[in-house]
């Protein structure tokens, strides 16, 4: 029937053609010409299976055909767990198509069996995998040309591992990203604790909208870690241990979204860092008069030491409260069945030593109040006993100085500031730490470092930058003012951290450096930031007449201080006594203001 015929090769090979006589027709007999053409079009271009199967390049187009029916087209590529793929045909004589995704044992682990032209996939696991484009039943016409293209989602790509021994370690303040994919997936992280500190750890939400975090010891301990059960973004959590901890990340059965993109961020509160042995035995000594710095953290930490006392002496324990709201502490002689507590109500506790000898004092927390976590500085002072001697404060007459004021540097870029300072022997100086280009800062920390033998620390205020319920110092170690990782408030590039208020007990004309060093600072953008830690000197010297806060320049702020002297507010300063009648009045301040340059 007919005189042509089109035939699909089912394989690669000689065929024959052969033309005999038909049936059909009544003369059989007669001459003919035979003329063969090919249509390359439908050319197989690609293996049969995986070990003949076309390598893919993302994101480039492959074209190729199903031809005849039974035709497999195999594409081969490398996958990466977590990562998710998508699969396109452009459909071009051919009007539908098989793709299905196969492992390298042959599985088929995703189908579109027949039904539309794309198809998405998560790698459950990292190696190589094959697409397979096949012929559909559903097609009206299933021989025919494509074009294929695979692209794949990096974003998912799984960053960490799966394993808490062998999580990412974490840097604090530092922002890790990571993804949850396949909905299976954990990312582990470790990080090393101290006991007592306070960690938050601060969860950005990308393409998830939300996932399950766990905090723990590698024991897993049930009394030792933290979650947020799948809901918060933030989580805080004091260390009950020194040890190494791990977060683990999973996905949440309470997200819309349970695979997707995330971000963390680790950040550490050190004023809540145990600084004083759990045990009497070894309890850190005091000395009767010094204050001493201390955390209840967690709520089950003890806080033991040491101190001679005399027979019959009355001594006074003492405590000013920071953070704390409430703390227990109690003295003891076992030897002489002695003890003494305030019983987590006072702030002060009053008792006479029985016998001669070495006294414990322990500190822990308090059962009458809600939350017994916080920092305390805790004095010990005997009956009598005067504060550790300071030189008497003078009052020289300011005399002119030929010396220029000290250079102020503006630093380019986020910066902690010092200022130079000058002031007498015996004097009480102000100390602000400046911020500089500082917009975004979210929370910080530092250490401001000074020469003992020129100054001596009476006290620490928070400035106008840092929140009040968040600041705390400590000033344990002689030379140094530890400020603990305190949040941030208002959105202004400039400010003050902290005032560090010092009386002078160094030597006149003595030079003494003041620096910073430490710092842990966190940025809103969660990017890494640079911060430039700007020092300055202190000088044992008379300040410039009219100068009140020792800067060495007459300002406003002078005429403030003025005016707070006038009012007794403050402790007076002959150098602002401009008219040189020995009393600092509003008069003075009014000829301070106008001798004020612009600083």
């Amino acid at each position: 029937m007919g005189t042509s015929l089109e035939w699909l090769a089912p394989a690669n090979g000689t065929y024959l053609a052969v033309v005999s006589a038909s049936p059909q027709v009544p003369d059989v007999i007669g001459t003919y010409s035979l003329n063969l053409s090919s249509d390359i079009t439908l050319q197989d271009r690609h293996g049969e299976s995986g070990t003949t199967a076309s390598a893919i390049s993302f994101g480039n187009t492959h074209p190729g055909a199903i031809s005849p029916e039974t035709d497999r087209d195999y594409f081969s590529f490398s996958a990466e767990r977590g990562v998710n793929y998508s699969v396109a045909l452009d459909m071009i004589s051919a009007d539908g198509a098989v793709i299905s995704i196969e492992n390298s044992s042959g599985d088929t682990v995703s189908t579109t069996n027949g039904l539309g032209t794309g198809l998405g996939w998560t790698a459950a696991s990292t190696g190589t995998f094959f697409v397979v484009v096949s012929h559909s039943a559903q097609a009206a016409q299933g021989i025919g040309t494509y074009s294929l293209m695979v692209e794949a989602n990096t974003s998912l790509e799984d960053r960490h591992l799966d394993t808490a021994l062998g999580g990412t370690p974490l840097s604090f303040g530092t922002v890790y990203q990571g993804a949850i994919s396949p909905q299976s997936d954990f990312d582990y992280f470790s990080f090393p604790a101290e006991r007592g500190v306070e960690y938050t750890l601060d969860l950005t939400y990308g393409s998830a909208t939300s996932v399950s975090l766990e905090v723990n010891s590698l024991d897993g301990g049930t009394d030792s870690g933290a979650r947020n059960y799948g809901e918060s973004n933030i989580v805080k959590w004091t260390a009950p241990d020194t040890e190494t901890y791990y977060v683990g990340v999973s996905s949440s059965p309470k997200a819309l979204e349970a695979t997707g993109t995330y971000s963390l961020k680790v950040t550490p509160d050190t004023s809540l860092k145990d600084r004083h042995p759990d045990s009497s035995a070894s309890g850190t000594p005091i000395g009767v008069g010094n204050a001493i710095a201390g955390a209840v953290s967690p709520a089950s930490d003890y806080d033991y030491f040491r101190f001679q006392a005399e027979k019959g002496i009355t001594y006074t324990v003492g405590v000013n409260l920071g953070t704390a709201e409430a703390i227990r502490f109690s003295v003891e002689k076992q030897n002489a069945s002695f003890s003494a507590s305030n019983f987590g109500l006072e702030n002060s506790l009053e008792w006479e030593a029985p016998v001669t000898g070495e006294y414990v004092l322990a500190v822990s927390a308090s059962g009458r109040v809600g939350n017994p976590v916080g920092t305390y500085h805790i004095t010990v002072t005997r009956e009598g006993d005067a504060r550790p001697p300071v030189p008497s404060v003078s009052q020289p007459t300011p005399e002119p100085t030929n010396e220029p004021p000290p250079r102020v540097v503006i630093p380019d870029n986020t910066a902690l500031v010092l200022e130079s300072r000058v002031s007498h022997t015996g004097s009480i100086v102000r100390v602000p730490v400046k911020l500089n280009k500082a917009q975004g800062v979210t929370s910080l920390g530092f250490t401001l470092n000074y020469d003992p033998d020129a100054l001596r620390v009476i006290g620490a205020v928070t400035g106008s930058r840092l929140a009040a319920d968040s600041f705390s110092y400590d000033t344990d170690t002689p030379g140094e003012v530890r400020f603990g990782f305190a949040v941030t408030k208002g959105k202004g590039a400039g400010g003050t951290a902290a005032v560090v208020e010092f009386q002078v007990v160094g030597i006149q004309g003595s030079v003494s450096p003041l620096t910073l060093s430490d710092a842990l600072i966190s940025h809103s953008s969660g990017d890494p930031l640079t911060v430039e830690l700007v020092g300055a000197d202190f000088r044992v010297g008379n300040k410039v007449k009219g100068d009140g806060d020792g800067d060495s320049r007459v300002s406003a702020m002078d005429a403030l201080l003025a005016m707070k002297m006038a009012a007794s507010l403050v402790t007076p300063d002959l150098t602002l006594d401009i008219n040189g009648d020995g009393v600092i009045t509003i008069e003075d301040a009014r000829a301070i203001l106008n001798m004020a340059r612009p600083s």
